[in-house]
């Protein structure tokens, strides 16, 4: 975990980059230990923060595989081939991890304003086929 800054006060952009560091480090962990373990339902929900430590907190290992299989889940934080019914690498935790950090770093919810205009089959089909992809705004 990153060291507070001399004032023992954190900016939003530290404390992102140590809740980025400590979820990286805990996929790392996981997808190094043998069996592997493949969360495969990484999302915002799932992640808990120690208030007096600011230390995260990995949750919802439901899904988590110690071998590359499917599961159920479909929500947008999967990766494509989640939702597709497709056997599961560390591909998709990976994927999951860039979903959530994009949220952390927006405040926002991903696809936000597609979830608006578009019933959520609608939204999941065109994340499988490639058709919408998550987007940053360049601010």
């Amino acid at each position: 975990m990153l060291s507070l800054p001399n004032d023992g006060r954190m900016t939003w952009a530290d404390l992102n980059l140590a809740y980025a560091l400590q979820l990286s480090s805990a996929l790392v962990y996981m997808h190094a230990l043998s069996p592997q373990v493949l969360h495969g339902n990484l999302k915002s929900d799932h992640l808990y923060i120690d208030s007096s430590s600011n230390e995260l907190k990995v949750s919802g290992f439901g899904f988590s595989m110690q071998s590359p299989s499917t599961h159920k889940s479909q929500n947008v934080w999967n990766a494509p081939e989640v939702l597709q019914g497709l056997p599961m690498t560390q591909k998709v935790d990976v994927y999951s991890l860039g979903i959530v950090l994009m949220e952390l770093d927006t405040r926002r919810a991903p696809f936000f304003q597609e979830q608006a205009t578009m019933n959520f089959h609608d939204l999941l089909l065109r994340i499988t086929t490639g058709t919408i992809r998550p987007h940053l705004s360049p601010t």
